[in-house]
């Protein structure tokens, strides 16, 4: 869902302030709400059905944002990832694959029956 509708949030990302640009970067509760509203992203969740008091526990969720860090941080070291999004696929980059518009057809074709996986 993010990465279908990165149109309607990532020019906020982009734009936002240096200040709250590095409020986010914090990784911290509050970094992290603020984030979650100031791009809407809150918002998208609710309208999928998933409940306010769910979203608030999953943004306020220590260990779960560690893990995604972490994450992150292992995809930088192994595949040399340094913006989202980015894919991979089969250990390896994909070029020039950074919305749902070019990634589709790399899936496509890489899991089409008879596509030998």
């Amino acid at each position: 869902m993010f990465l279908a509708r990165q149109d309607d949030w990532l020019p906020k990302a982009t734009s936002a302030p240096q200040s709250q640009q590095a409020l986010w970067a914090r990784g911290d509760r509050t970094s992290r709400a603020n984030m979650a509203a100031a791009l809407n992203l809150d918002d998208m969740l609710a309208e999928r059905g998933m409940s306010r008091s769910d979203i608030n526990r999953c943004i306020n969720d220590d260990r779960a944002a560690l893990t995604l860090a972490d994450n992150s941080q292992a995809d930088l070291n192994e595949f040399g990832v340094t913006s989202t999004p980015g894919f991979a696929l089969d250990g390896a980059m994909l070029p020039d694959v950074h919305d749902w518009e070019t990634l589709y057809p790399v899936l496509s074709a890489r899991f089409r029956p008879g596509s030998g996986r």
